[in-house]
């Protein structure tokens, strides 16, 4: 099967022990690999469920996005 760049995202967020404050997650590609990946806060996303209300997701990148297709 083949996937043109784009068509296939897979979000990860990984599992941590309870009293960890943050989860890291990556947003990967199955074509181009890693597209962005970074830390999520706990307590936003405790705080701003069950959605986000129209507002940007509380992330903290430590690798930068890849630049969109336009």
């Amino acid at each position: 099967m083949r996937v043109p760049p784009g068509d296939l995202r897979v979000v990860v967020l990984e599992s941590r022990p309870t009293h960890w404050q943050r989860r890291r997650y990556r947003i990967v590609d199955a074509v181009s690999g890693l597209i962005e990946g970074g830390y999520v806060q706990v307590g936003e996303t405790v705080t701003r469920q069950p959605c986000l209300d129209g507002k940007a997701a509380p992330v903290i990148p430590s690798v930068p996005a890849l630049p969109r297709e336009g």
